[in-house]
């Protein structure tokens, strides 16, 4: 996994993992919304995107995979 320019991010509402410099922390998993409220990333875990709201990576790469 390597970090990718977020013009190359999927748009189709994967869960991804983002680098967000001015947020803290810097990284959190997002998605890409696109409706009649929002169209960019948001934060997937919905307190944070209840009190921040929209996301602003920079870079962004695939979710690892889970502990088995």
């Amino acid at each position: 996994m390597e970090w990718q320019p977020i013009d190359t991010a999927p748009t189709d509402g994967t869960e991804i993992l983002c680098f967000i410099p001015d947020d803290s922390p810097d990284m959190a998993v997002c998605r890409y919304q696109n409706d009649r409220y929002w169209q960019g990333f948001v934060y997937v875990e919905t307190l944070v995107n209840d009190v921040v709201g929209c996301a602003e990576p920079t870079h962004w790469m695939h979710k690892p995979d889970t502990p088995k």
